[in-house]
């Protein structure tokens, strides 16, 4: 699979469909391979590929977040700074378009 591929929203990958909010979609993936230090996909030889998305949905579903934060950053962040980012993230990459925000409300 292309990595480049699951940077793209999910209406533009089916449909080719491109409005303000496709951006937003990449920006998300972006967001959660800062948080996680994760590649996109995980071509793991035991185990069936599964996007870097797939995966942190099933952690977001539990509301494990401190599951989706990179081993390396050990206890230094901020609990505050980081739920923000996994909320702005989450609702990045949300599958319908109309439900994302805008890159300004995200920036704001």
């Amino acid at each position: 699979m292309d990595c480049v591929m699951i940077y793209l929203a999910p209406e533009y990958a089916e449909n080719g469909i491109v409005s303000v909010r496709t951006d937003v979609y990449s920006f998300g993936i972006f967001l959660l391979q800062l948080i996680s230090g994760r590649n996109v996909i995980n071509e793991n030889q035991e185990e069936q590929s599964q996007s870097l998305l797939q995966w942190a949905e099933v952690l977001i579903e539990k509301l494990s977040l401190h599951e989706l934060i990179n081993p390396c950053i050990g206890e230094s962040y901020d609990t505050y700074e980081l739920y923000h980012m996994a909320r702005t993230m989450y609702l990045c990459v949300r599958r319908r378009l109309e439900m994302r925000p805008s890159m300004r409300d995200v920036t704001d």
